[in-house]
């Protein structure tokens, strides 16, 4: 049975005989934990953004992801990790954008590291 995921802003009054059956262990909080946004699925995936101390001060301030591990650098400079989906890395992406030339991220698949926005996207 394929896997739906849809965005709640995008509904208006369900139908009378509208019906949705998810399985008897599915847990809706550790799916939605394991993505980035509306994005999920498909392999795991480990992700560190170190942020220049220009923005770090800003990213103390607030969590990314329910998964996230803070660790400030004595330069100012602040380092989160968490964990996130391949499905979810160009959301992911998006989001980094946002922080321009102040933040840079590694992503880590399988034992295999890859650097920067680039990288997440190629291909895409």
């Amino acid at each position: 049975m394929p896997k739906c995921v849809f965005h709640a802003g995008h509904f208006g009054t369900p139908p009378d005989k509208a019906h949705f059956q998810t399985p008897n262990n599915w847990d809706r909080d550790e799916y939605l934990t394991r993505g980035f946004g509306m994005f999920r699925g498909s392999a795991p995936v480990e992700v560190e953004v170190e942020f220049a101390s220009y923005q770090g001060r800003y990213a103390r301030e607030r969590p990314f992801h329910p998964t996230q591990v803070s660790k400030p650098i004595s330069d100012g400079r602040l380092r989160v990790t968490f964990e996130t989906t391949e499905a979810a890395l160009e959301q992911m992406a998006r989001w980094l954008m946002q922080y321009g030339e102040h933040a840079r991220a590694s992503v880590a698949s399988c034992g295999v590291a890859r650097d920067g926005v680039g990288e997440v996207t190629k291909g895409n």
